[in-house]
Protein backbone atom coordinates (compact mmCIF):
# COMPACT_ATOMS: atom_id res chain seq x y z
CA UNK A 1 0.00 0.00 0.00
CA UNK A 2 1.09 3.68 -0.80
CA UNK A 3 0.02 5.65 1.99
CA UNK A 4 -0.09 9.65 1.85
CA UNK A 5 -1.59 12.11 4.27
CA UNK A 6 -3.04 15.64 3.75
CA UNK A 7 -0.51 18.52 3.34
CA UNK A 8 -1.02 21.77 5.73
CA UNK A 9 -2.43 24.41 4.86
CA UNK A 10 -0.51 27.66 4.53
CA UNK A 11 -0.85 30.89 6.82
CA UNK A 12 -2.36 33.82 5.78
CA UNK A 13 -0.58 36.89 5.09
CA UNK A 14 -0.32 40.22 6.72
CA UNK A 15 -2.69 42.92 4.44
CA UNK A 16 -2.04 47.00 5.13
CA UNK A 17 0.93 48.58 6.10
CA UNK A 18 3.98 45.94 6.42
CA UNK A 19 2.33 43.16 4.27
CA UNK A 20 4.06 40.25 4.30
CA UNK A 21 3.88 36.63 3.49
CA UNK A 22 2.23 33.90 5.45
CA UNK A 23 4.25 30.75 6.03
CA UNK A 24 3.80 27.49 3.47
CA UNK A 25 2.23 24.61 4.83
CA UNK A 26 4.32 21.11 5.42
CA UNK A 27 4.22 18.18 2.88
CA UNK A 28 2.93 15.40 4.38
CA UNK A 29 4.40 11.93 4.74
CA UNK A 30 4.16 9.44 2.10
CA UNK A 31 5.57 5.97 2.73
CA UNK A 32 4.89 2.36 1.00
CA UNK A 33 3.92 -0.50 3.11
CA UNK A 34 3.58 -4.30 3.34
CA UNK A 35 1.98 -6.83 4.77
CA UNK A 36 0.89 -10.55 4.63
CA UNK A 37 -3.63 -10.88 4.61
CA UNK A 38 -6.05 -13.48 3.73
CA UNK A 39 -8.17 -13.61 0.85
CA UNK A 40 -11.41 -11.90 1.56
CA UNK A 41 -9.35 -9.51 5.07
CA UNK A 42 -10.97 -6.06 4.90
CA UNK A 43 -9.37 -2.98 6.82
CA UNK A 44 -10.76 0.07 7.76
CA UNK A 45 -9.14 3.44 6.52
CA UNK A 46 -9.56 6.46 6.88
CA UNK A 47 -7.54 9.13 3.95
CA UNK A 48 -6.10 12.80 5.10
CA UNK A 49 -7.92 15.78 4.71
CA UNK A 50 -5.43 18.79 3.69
CA UNK A 51 -5.44 21.62 5.73
CA UNK A 52 -7.20 24.57 5.91
CA UNK A 53 -6.11 28.13 4.22
CA UNK A 54 -5.34 30.64 6.64
CA UNK A 55 -6.99 34.14 6.40
CA UNK A 56 -5.22 37.77 5.98
CA UNK A 57 -5.04 40.17 8.89
CA UNK A 58 -4.68 43.89 9.38
CA UNK A 59 -2.36 42.95 12.48
CA UNK A 60 -1.12 39.56 11.41
CA UNK A 61 -2.61 36.81 9.24
CA UNK A 62 -3.62 33.45 10.65
CA UNK A 63 -2.02 30.36 10.58
CA UNK A 64 -3.44 27.45 8.43
CA UNK A 65 -4.69 24.09 9.57
CA UNK A 66 -2.91 21.01 10.06
CA UNK A 67 -3.94 18.22 7.40
CA UNK A 68 -5.50 14.91 8.32
CA UNK A 69 -3.51 11.46 8.77
CA UNK A 70 -4.12 8.76 6.48
CA UNK A 71 -4.35 4.98 8.20
CA UNK A 72 -4.59 1.53 6.83
CA UNK A 73 -5.50 -0.51 9.63
CA UNK A 74 -3.19 -2.85 10.99
CA UNK A 75 -0.91 -1.64 8.07
CA UNK A 76 0.24 1.98 8.66
CA UNK A 77 -0.35 5.63 8.70
CA UNK A 78 1.26 8.57 7.14
CA UNK A 79 1.38 11.93 9.56
CA UNK A 80 0.10 14.50 8.01
CA UNK A 81 1.94 18.08 7.58
CA UNK A 82 1.66 21.08 9.78
CA UNK A 83 0.41 24.38 9.15
CA UNK A 84 2.28 27.19 7.94
CA UNK A 85 1.94 30.59 10.31
CA UNK A 86 0.38 33.46 9.64
CA UNK A 87 2.65 37.02 8.08
CA UNK A 88 3.07 39.45 11.24
CA UNK A 89 5.77 42.27 10.31
CA UNK A 90 8.26 39.36 8.85
CA UNK A 91 7.18 36.34 6.52
CA UNK A 92 5.44 33.54 9.00
CA UNK A 93 7.48 29.94 9.81
CA UNK A 94 6.81 27.16 7.46
CA UNK A 95 4.66 24.26 8.70
CA UNK A 96 6.71 21.37 9.16
CA UNK A 97 6.59 17.82 7.19
CA UNK A 98 4.88 14.80 7.87
CA UNK A 99 6.57 11.50 8.05
CA UNK A 100 5.70 7.72 7.32
CA UNK A 101 6.68 5.78 10.32
CA UNK A 102 7.26 1.83 9.92
CA UNK A 103 7.23 2.36 6.38
CA UNK A 104 9.66 2.72 3.88
CA UNK A 105 10.05 6.62 3.43
CA UNK A 106 9.42 8.21 -0.05
CA UNK A 107 10.20 11.53 -0.34
CA UNK A 108 6.92 13.88 -1.53
CA UNK A 109 6.76 13.26 -5.30
CA UNK A 110 4.49 13.29 -8.38
CA UNK A 111 5.08 9.25 -8.20
CA UNK A 112 1.40 8.24 -8.51
CA UNK A 113 -0.67 8.55 -11.28
CA UNK A 114 -3.97 9.04 -12.79
CA UNK A 115 -5.66 6.16 -15.95
CA UNK A 116 -4.50 9.37 -18.58
CA UNK A 117 -0.57 9.18 -17.10
CA UNK A 118 -1.33 12.17 -15.62
CA UNK A 119 0.57 12.99 -12.20
CA UNK A 120 -2.07 12.84 -9.65
CA UNK A 121 -1.55 15.95 -6.67
CA UNK A 122 -1.31 14.68 -3.08
CA UNK A 123 -0.34 15.66 0.01
CA UNK A 124 1.72 19.08 -0.65
CA UNK A 125 1.45 22.18 2.00
CA UNK A 126 -0.41 24.68 1.09
CA UNK A 127 1.86 27.88 0.07
CA UNK A 128 1.21 31.44 1.71
CA UNK A 129 0.56 34.43 0.18
CA UNK A 130 1.71 38.00 0.55
CA UNK A 131 -1.37 39.93 2.28
CA UNK A 132 -3.60 37.29 0.71
CA UNK A 133 -5.16 33.82 2.09
CA UNK A 134 -2.92 30.89 2.14
CA UNK A 135 -3.22 28.18 -0.34
CA UNK A 136 -4.92 24.84 1.16
CA UNK A 137 -3.23 21.90 1.69
CA UNK A 138 -3.71 19.03 -0.79
CA UNK A 139 -5.62 15.58 0.26
CA UNK A 140 -4.12 12.57 0.75
CA UNK A 141 -3.97 9.35 -0.84
CA UNK A 142 -4.57 5.47 -0.48
CA UNK A 143 -3.42 3.21 -3.08
CA UNK A 144 -3.12 -0.61 -1.89
CA UNK A 145 -1.88 -3.77 -4.32
CA UNK A 146 -2.22 -7.67 -3.73
CA UNK A 147 -0.64 -10.22 -5.68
Amino acid sequence: AYIGAGGGGGGGGRNGNQQSSGGSGGDAGFGFYTAPLAAGTTKAYNVGAGGTPGAAGGGSGIAGGAGGATTLTDIGTANAGNAGSGGTSSTGGSGSDGSAPGGTDIPYSWSIRDDSENPVQYGQGGRGNNAGTGGPGKPGILVVYDQ
